[in-house]
């Protein structure tokens, strides 16, 4: 799940670990104390913070058609968020053999 999401596994505890981080800093700064209001104004702010990002997603679809009449009979697909770098050709060739793996394990479907 975290690859789908475009994390390593350590990518996504660092960014929990900055969240736990922020939340302890507030929590010990401000625990059992009367608050400034410019205070309680700057820890909304901060901890209300709202972030974007962008990234791109790859999407990898077989289809499987009836050789009599054209039709439609099977149709797979993978998503996975693509890295800014994508690795050597070999890595990138085995991720492909991976993904293309992981869809024909859907089929024949059940």
């Amino acid at each position: 799940m975290l690859q789908q999401q475009g994390f390593t596994e350590a990518e996504y505890f660092e960014l929990q670990t900055k969240a736990a981080r922020r939340q302890q800093l507030s929590t010990a700064f401000f625990a059992d104390a009367a608050v400034p209001k410019a205070a309680e104004e700057l820890l909304s702010r901060f901890t209300g913070d709202t972030r974007t990002i962008d990234y791109q997603v790859g999407t990898l679809q077989i289809d499987f058609y009836d050789a009599g009449d054209g039709k439609l009979v099977w149709r797979g697909s993978a998503e996975q968020v693509l890295r800014d770098n994508p690795g050597s050709p070999q890595e990138r060739s085995n991720m492909f053999r991976e993904t293309v793996a992981q869809v024909l394990s859907q089929y024949p479907p059940r």
